[in-house]
């Protein structure tokens, strides 16, 4: 099996998250709710695997042993990687690397990234999981590649707005913009959407 056939969008950072056990329900309450994490980076509770189609001999030799617990079943995450936000104390953003992908469940509705409860890793960012017995992987029917145009419009409009959320807090999201300009790199938001994230944090 080629792995860069299936973690193949370019443009997409994947990691992956050993269960520790072959657990049905786990794997199941995962792929539903999202991957539960205690800090906005996700290097404290995931591996990176690579970028997409860039998968090495050495990320595939890892799923077949994987770190944590000798793990059978990896989840895989997959995140655009143009939402990732620099990890930086002098920014204020030091551990917020992926929080622009985080939500709190709630009975009622999606909130906003709050790092003082128990955030997720949404699961439309959950790509499914591999099966290193069966050498198989297995996608989440719920990924947001595989969602109607509308509803990943309407899913990227909340990334948006906690990326927003995070730099603002952090140095500003002017500042934070220069700064993307100074290093040439790609700026996710536009400014209007900028101008619209600010009235709402007023």
């Amino acid at each position: 099996m080629d792995i860069n056939s299936y973690l193949n969008n370019e443009h997409n950072q994947y990691l992956g998250h050993g269960i520790g056990a072959n657990n049905p329900e786990v794997v199941s309450s995962i792929i539903k709710n999202g991957l539960r994490c205690s800090h906005g980076a996700l290097f404290y509770t995931s591996i990176p695997l690579g970028i997409g189609s860039q998968i090495t001999d050495l990320e595939r030799e890892l799923l077949q042993k994987w770190p944590h617990k000798d793990s059978e079943i990896i989840i895989i995450i997959s995140i655009p990687i143009e939402y990732k936000i620099i990890d930086s104390p002098s920014l204020g953003t030091f551990n917020m690397a992926d929080a622009a992908f985080y939500y709190i469940p709630d009975p009622k509705a999606r909130v906003e990234y709050d790092l003082t409860n128990s955030n997720y890793v949404m699961p439309e960012f959950i790509w499914g999981y591999y099966d290193r017995n069966n050498n198989t992987f297995t996608k989440n029917n719920n990924y947001y590649e595989n969602l109607p145009i509308d509803k990943q419009k309407q899913l990227f409009e909340q990334i948006k707005q906690n990326y927003f959320n995070v730099i603002q807090d952090g140095c500003g999201i002017d500042t934070y913009h220069e700064i993307m300009i100074e290093l040439g790199r790609s700026f996710p938001l536009s400014d209007e959407e900028i101008d619209i994230f600010k009235s709402k944090k007023r």
